[in-house]
């Protein structure tokens, strides 16, 4: 009986620190430095539909595109 509590006692132990280990890796050093995971908010342009992250696409008036030429085309295609 008391080898049985301890095979379940040691078990318990390997799969706590196993959680803990994997908790740690999941968690990674730039979460503790508060910054971000690299992701970014995508947006999309007005005139193709395309989809690119909002650091790279160009607004106007509330409005994202992908490049200078569709903000062209779009205000072009208004008038």
């Amino acid at each position: 009986m008391r080898l049985l509590v301890l095979i379940v006692v040691i078990g318990l132990l390997v799969w706590f620190i196993n959680s803990w280990i994997k908790l740690l890796k999941f968690k990674g050093h730039d979460s503790s430095s508060g910054e971000r995971d690299g992701s970014e908010k995508m947006v999309q342009c007005r005139y193709c539909g395309s989809y690119l992250p909002e650091s790279r696409a160009v607004s106007h008036d509330e409005a994202f595109f992908c490049s200078r030429e569709h903000l062209r085309k779009h205000l072009a295609d208004e008038n």
